[in-house]
């Protein structure tokens, strides 16, 4: 969990304000995470959250489709979007 005013976000939860956000605009992991930092959603202790953004998305990914459900983000191109 990464801390926010109020409370505390996941990496996916800020990847899908920022996403929903953006009109459904697909951005790259780094994109992703900058617009969180700036908009405060994260405060991340890593030099690069991206990685750890692209790799949250990936697992939130894989959790559902073990789980016998749809996909909540598309990875296409390098970038992201909800589907």
């Amino acid at each position: 969990f990464l801390e926010i005013s109020g409370g505390a976000v996941t990496l996916v939860e800020a990847a899908e304000a920022v996403l929903l956000d953006s009109k459904n605009t697909p951005l790259t992991a780094r994109e992703i995470s900058d617009i969180a930092v700036q908009r405060k959603l994260i405060n991340p202790k890593s030099q690069k959250p991206w990685v750890h953004l692209h790799a949250a998305l990936k697992a939130q990914n894989s959790a559902l489709a073990v789980a016998g459900k749809r996909e909540k983000f598309s990875f296409l191109n390098g970038k992201w979007k909800l589907i």
